[in-house]
């Protein structure tokens, strides 16, 4: 069959279509590709602005702004696991456990190596009187991260619950090592040390404790404690009033103080017993 000159005019022109009708579906698809890129990178960059944002809100005792940013970071990408760890945090901050223990959840079920998610729920499990479940998170943080501070202070703090002081120790020298400005693990050690009846190096760490940080209320309140067991019950009122004076609601300080009382109370007694107190009214003791 003899091709005319049309057929060989034709054929090449539908070839070059055939080529531009390719380049422009690949070229739209490119295109759709290199948006969504864009996009993705916008959310991510807006995403990071509200973390970064949030965790310096955080920094600043600021917990609800905080909070307010990370929420809009998690309707930004409702799937990050870094995203609801940082919220995690925000809620702890504010005493919310229960959203704080959801938060943890979720970002442990999205990453189940996420250090931070696991230091933040051992901190929950601690606060929440689950010491077991407290212990067994932070060995799981600390193997994820083994310089971790956090995790050694909740793995410390959830060790003297369960009455094992002597490992408690080992992690609080530890923090104190990595960071010897902590005022916090000064704080934990003196506690540790209360638990292992050692109230002379509580004294000392207490003390520094304040050094580091003057109004920290925790600190005086295991100071106290330590000169109330060492029998020196003027430095321990004047420790546990000074507690008070910077927070009413300290359980462990109100505890303090009325075994103090208790126990200046019986030694009042006892000296007006030595002097011939026979248990009568003798408020009114005549002219001196």
């Amino acid at each position: 069959m003899l091709r005319t000159g049309r057929d060989s005019q034709v054929k090449p022109l539908i070839a070059a279509l055939c080529a531009i009708a390719i380049a422009t579906t690949c070229g739209v698809a490119v295109s759709a590709k290199a948006k969504k890129e864009k996009k993705k990178k916008e959310t991510a960059t807006v995403e990071n602005a509200a973390l970064k944002t949030g965790n310096r809100l955080l920094l600043f005792h600021q917990p609800k702004a905080a909070l307010e940013k990370f929420n809009e970071a998690v309707k930004l990408q409702p799937d990050s696991a870094h995203v609801y760890a940082n919220r995690s945090a925000a809620y702890m901050t504010l005493g919310n456990t229960k959203s704080a223990l959801a938060d943890a959840n979720k970002a442990i079920e999205l990453d189940p190596n996420h250090a931070i998610a696991y230091t933040n729920r051992s901190w929950i499990y601690n606060e929440t009187h689950q010491a077991e479940k407290a212990l067994e998170d932070a060995n799981k943080a600390i193997t994820l991260d083994p310089k971790s501070i956090m995790a050694h202070m909740n793995r410390s703090h959830a060790y003297n619950k369960l009455g094992h002081h002597d490992a408690a120790l080992a992690d609080c020298n530890m923090v104190i090592g990595i960071n010897p400005r902590f005022a916090a693990a000064y704080v934990n050690r003196a506690h540790t040390e209360i638990g292992l009846k050692e109230y002379k190096k509580a004294v000392e760490d207490a003390t520094k404790a304040i050094e580091l940080r003057n109004n920290y209320a925790k600190a005086y309140v295991n100071r106290a404690h330590a000169y109330r067991q060492l029998g020196d019950f003027d430095n321990a009122l004047s420790d546990v009033n000074k507690a008070l004076s910077l927070n009413k609601n300290l359980p462990g300080a109100l505890f303090n103080r009325s075994e103090i009382y208790e126990k200046l109370s019986a030694n009042d007694l006892a000296a007006a017993r030595k002097l011939g107190f026979n248990g009568k009214d003798e408020d009114n003791e005549g002219n001196d």
